[in-house]
């Protein structure tokens, strides 16, 4: 029968273009996860990218107060040599008031003595 084999030949034609457009569409769908994956990837690189110079900022960050820190050490350290070494000077000063004033009673006594 003619019309069977038409009928079953439009069939196969029929079955053969929705086959393409189901690969054409298959294509498609696979470019679109494709160029999502790629997008995606370059993301997180950015991120990593980002973490990173963050970290090295914060590593940076962290130098600066350790160096910062040892400076204020180092400065306590210069300071309390100094107050100590004013203290030494007072001491030395009030020693040198006490021998002055000494002396000075001496001579004194002294030159009452001799007018006598």
């Amino acid at each position: 029968s003619i019309i069977a084999a038409m009928i079953e030949e439009m069939a196969t034609q029929r079955s053969e273009v929705l086959e393409k457009q189901h690969e054409e569409r298959l294509r498609e769908a696979m470019a679109e996860v494709e160029a999502v994956k790629k997008e995606m990837e370059e993301q997180l690189a950015a991120q990593q990218r980002n973490a990173a110079n963050g970290g090295a900022e914060v590593e940076e960050m962290r130098k600066a107060l350790r160096e910062e820190e040892a400076d204020s050490a180092r400065l306590k350290k210069e300071l309390d040599s100094a107050l100590a070494d004013l203290e030494t000077a007072q001491e030395e000063l009030k020693q040198a008031r006490a021998e002055l004033q000494a002396a000075a009673a001496n001579v004194g006594a002294a030159t009452d003595s001799a007018s006598e």
